[in-house]
C-alpha cells in the first residue's frame, strides 16, 4: 500500500496546533491549561541562559500571553501540577505523567552503570551521606555541600565536586527531587515532600514506557521523520537500533502509519488516528 503524501503546509499547520501555536498568545495560563500543555508537548524546557528571559517563560509567554509569574511558581512548587525533570532536557514535565517518568527513574541505575562503570560503588558513600542530608535537612542546593579543597575551581562536568555528581544522579534516579528554586538554584529534598504521591505512584514498565514516549513524541509534532523522533526527546539516550526496533513494532500494529511528504524523499510519520486530519488540513 502507497503511503499517503501530505502537503507541507498541512504538516506545519499540525505542527503549530500541536505546539500550541495556532493561537499564539490566545490562551489562558490555568491549573489546568499548564499542565495539559506540558503534557502534550512532552516537556517544558527550562534553561539557564538568560537574554530576553529564560527560555520557559518566553515558551509560556508565546502560548498564554501575559501571565502572573507567582501562580506558575504557586503551581509548580506548592500545587505541583509540574515537577522538574528531563525529557529533551532539564524540563518541568506534567506531575499526571509520573508513572511514564518514574519508569525511566527506576532504570537509571542501570544506565549509570552501564556508561560511568564503577561510579556508583566508588562513591557509595558520598552518594548514601547526600542522600541522608537531604532527607533530613532539605531542601539544599549544592552549595551546601564543600567541595574537597584539593580540588581546585574547575570547570566542566567531570570537575563537579563528587556532591555535586551525587546530587545530579539521585535526581535522576528519583531518590531525591527539586522542592524549589531561590536565584534559579535548584533546592533538593526528599520525593516525599516533593511529590506526596510518588511512593504510591506504580512505575510504568519500562518498554511500555519507550512506546509511550516515542508515541506522545509523534503526538508533539503531529507528523516527524525519524530524525525528528530521535531529537525530540532525548533523555534518557535510546540507541538507533533499538529506537528503530520500537518504531518498527508499532509499525506493525497499526499505531503508526507510515507517510509522505511533498518534496521530501524521507519516510515520516505519524499516528494511526491523526493521519485522516492531516490528510484534510490544507
Amino acid at each position: 500500500m502507497t503511503p499517503p503524501t501530505l502537503s507541507r503546509r498541512a504538516v506545519a499547520a499540525e505542527f503549530l496546533r500541536r505546539q500550541w501555536l495556532d493561537r499564539p498568545r490566545g490562551r489562558r495560563l490555568t491549573a489546568r491549561t499548564l499542565p495539559e500543555f506540558v503534557s502534550q508537548a512532552c516537556g517544558l524546557q527550562i534553561d539557564s541562559v538568560n537574554v530576553l528571559d529564560r527560555a520557559h517563560h518566553l515558551t509560556l509567554w508565546s502560548r498564554f500571553g501575559e501571565y502572573d509569574r507567582k501562580q506558575l511558581e504557586r503551581l509548580t512548587y506548592r500545587k505541583r501540577v509540574l515537577f522538574e525533570y528531563l525529557s529533551h532536557v532539564a524540563c518541568f514535565v506534567a506531575t499526571r505523567d509520573l508513572p511514564l517518568h518514574k519508569a525511566m527513574m527506576d532504570d537509571c541505575p542501570a544506565r549509570f552503570d552501564a556508561r560511568h562503570k564503577g561510579w556508583r560503588k566508588k562513591h557509595a558513600e558520598i552518594i548514601a551521606a547526600v542522600q541522608q542530608a537531604v532527607t533530613e535537612r532539605g531542601p539544599l542546593g549544592n552549595a551546601d555541600f564543600e567541595r574537597p579543597k584539593h580540588m581546585g575551581k574547575g570547570a566542566g562536568w567531570w570537575s563537579w565536586k563528587p556532591a555535586t555528581h551525587a546530587l545530579d544522579y539521585l535526581w535522576k534516579a528519583g531518590r531525591i527531587g527539586i522542592h524549589s528554586r531561590v536565584n534559579f538554584h535548584k533546592r533538593f529534598a526528599s520525593m516525599a515532600r516533593v511529590l506526596p504521591a510518588f511512593a504510591d505512584t506504580a512505575a510504568m514498565p519500562l518498554e511500555q514506557a519507550m512506546r509511550e514516549r516515542l508515541l506522545r513524541s509523534l503526538s508533539a509534532m503531529g507528523a516527524a521523520s525519524g530524525d525528528d523522533l530521535a531529537k525530540y526527546w532525548t533523555w534518557p539516550g535510546w540507541k538507533a537500533p533499538a529506537q528503530r526496533a520500537t518504531l518498527k513494532a508499532l509499525l506493525n500494529e497499526g499505531l503508526v502509519l507510515e507517510v509522505g511528504v511533498e518534496g521530501d524523499k524521507r519516510p515520516w510519520y505519524a499516528r494511526a488516528e491523526d493521519v485522516p486530519g492531516l490528510e484534510r488540513a490544507h
